[in-house]
């Protein structure tokens, strides 16, 4: 259909008027010498210029300086010739001199024969988003300038901490030494025959070895928990057990003060702890109860479940404690009023025990009656009773195709009692041999040799960690393929997900779901294997 002018014309005249009523676009239109031709509102809201002020001028005007000196506005008409349609993105100038970041799409208008009319050009302002992503850029250089400083700092703490223990153990091992040579002789010179007065100094000094002995201890101690540096292999601990070995110790303390010791249990039977450290803070607040007690009173020893938890009580028949100095009660050093009786002590029990409990889940507090007494109250996480062992021989590798075991599993673990529970998961798969390695570098070498089809493995090793193990195992071409499974109580979801990503196909925490491990038997050491 041919149209006729008039249609051209009233279709020129509603574009004009759509271009006029656009406000988003700047709609410009130049010669073919790159001048202006005609200029929209949203140009004018945009740049600043009136149609008036603005047709007829180069459209370099529209652009920065160095844009200009630079030739820029020359190369974008001269693409826009080339192939059509040019974008770019750049600063451009409003009339006051201002700038604004800019969208622009620049095609040239060419008639039927091909000849250059002129230029189409669109400007879209995108300063409220340029300035989002800049910065969005400047909070993202500085949180990660944020992150290299922790880093840095967190870096620097744990070098300091490393420094700090290393020292601490130096110095112990150092101030040992001679220590040993002070109390060994004062041992043996009690054995000779000495008067009453000589009796009494040789008392001294030993009495005085050993003080300066328990205080490196726990000094060493302390410092290992604040380093977090502290070995502990959490298990479940009979409360009872822990009690009464405790009670056992201070058999003669109790007698010497007339102090009686009395145990109570209200059902709780198991926490997951260490069991050398839960001993060393029952033997803490136990001995504290004592001392400090009138002659002829009563410790009490109680314990309870609740929620998970379990709430051990050490409470004493004492002078108690003054409200004011109740805040000062975990202080290190601090012995409160009794540096002026004749009461030994470090001042560094109590400071060692919160410590203690705190590494390994639990939290201690106190509270007093002035005249009354005090409680001394550790809250522990319960723990299920460990499975009960019978008395189980590993076959013989001699054997083993006799005894209808066809695979091995290594289990590289240093804490016996972990051992014999897993060694009795493993009487339910009479096909497997169990292989121990209380070592981890041991362990490693073992997986070399056995080719087992499974490794459980624990983090806490006296030679290395299980993490340093998981990677020499994953590292070597003879154990890369070996699925390894972490066995161990430290379940913080940092550690989980760092040794998951490092390749440990699953990780357990203790106590075990026995289920979940026969599971993972299964799943990597069927029975009967596919051929």
């Amino acid at each position: 259909m041919i149209e006729s002018g008039d249609q051209r014309d009233r279709w020129r005249s509603e574009l004009e008027l759509l271009v006029a009523a656009t406000h988003s676009w700047a709609i410009i239109t130049l010669d073919a010498e790159g001048r202006i031709d005609s200029w929209n509102a949203a140009a004018q809201q945009i740049k600043g210029w009136s149609a008036e002020e603005i047709v007829g001028r180069h459209v370099s005007v529209l652009y920065p300086p160095e844009d200009v000196e630079d030739g820029k506005v020359e190369r974008l008409l001269a693409r826009a010739r080339e192939v059509g349609t040019v974008e770019d993105e750049a600063w451009r100038v409003r009339k006051d001199g201002t700038r604004f970041w800019a969208n622009v799409v620049i095609t040239a208008l060419v008639d039927d024969s091909g000849r250059l009319r002129g230029y189409g050009k669109l400007t879209r302002d995108l300063t409220e988003r340029r300035q989002l992503e800049v910065d969005l850029q400047e909070a993202r250089a500085a949180a990660e300038a944020e992150r290299r400083v922790a880093e840095e700092a967190r870096s620097a703490a744990e070098e300091a901490n490393r420094a700090k223990d290393h020292f601490l153990s130096t110095v112990s091992h150092e101030l040992r030494t001679p220590l040993n040579a002070v109390i060994g002789f004062a041992q043996l010179l009690a054995m000779e025959p000495l008067t009453a007065s000589q009796r009494d100094a040789i008392s001294h000094i030993e009495k005085a070895g050993r003080h300066l002995l328990d205080l490196i201890n726990e000094v060493l101690d302390i410092s290992r928990v604040s380093a977090r540096t502290l070995s502990l292999s959490p298990e479940p601990v009979s409360v009872a057990d822990a009690v009464n070995d405790a009670a056992a110790m201070l058999t003669g303390a109790a007698r010497a003060r007339n102090v009686e010791v009395l145990i109570a249990s209200d059902g709780a039977e198991h926490v997951l702890v260490d069991r050398q450290r839960i001993k060393q803070i029952l033997l803490n607040l136990m001995s504290n109860a004592i001392k400090y007690n009138y002659e002829g009173g009563t410790v009490m020893v109680r314990w309870m479940e609740d929620q998970g938890r379990v709430r051990l009580d050490v409470s004493d028949t004492g002078a108690g404690i003054p409200a004011p100095l109740m805040d000062r009660l975990f202080s290190p050093f601090d012995r409160l009023h009794a540096t002026s009786t004749d009461i030994e002590g470090t001042g560094l029990g109590l400071a060692l025990s919160k410590g203690l409990a705190e590494a390994m889940g639990g939290v201690l507090s106190a509270e007093s009656t002035v005249g009354k007494g005090s409680t001394f109250r550790v809250d522990l996480p319960a723990a299920q009773p460990p499975v009960t062992m019978l008395e189980h021989r590993l076959p013989e590798p001699a054997r083993m195709e006799a005894s209808g075991v066809h695979a091995h599993v290594l289990y590289i673990e240093d804490n016996l009692s972990n051992a014999h529970v897993v060694e009795r998961v493993m009487q339910h798969r009479p096909h497997l041999e169990l292989v121990h390695a209380m070592q981890g570098r041991l362990g490693a070498e073992l997986a070399r040799q056995l080719q087992p089809k499974l490794i459980l493995l624990d983090l806490h090793l006296p030679d290395a960690t299980g993490e340093d193990v998981l990677h020499e195992i994953q590292g070597h071409p003879a154990t890369s393929g070996i699925p390894v499974v972490i066995m161990s109580a430290d379940a913080t979801p940092g550690r989980v997900r760092r040794l998951l990503d490092a390749g440990a196909v699953e990780y357990l925490t203790k106590p075990i779901d026995v289920p979940r491990v026969l599971d993972l038997l299964d799943e990597f050491c069927p029975a009967n294997p596919p051929d």
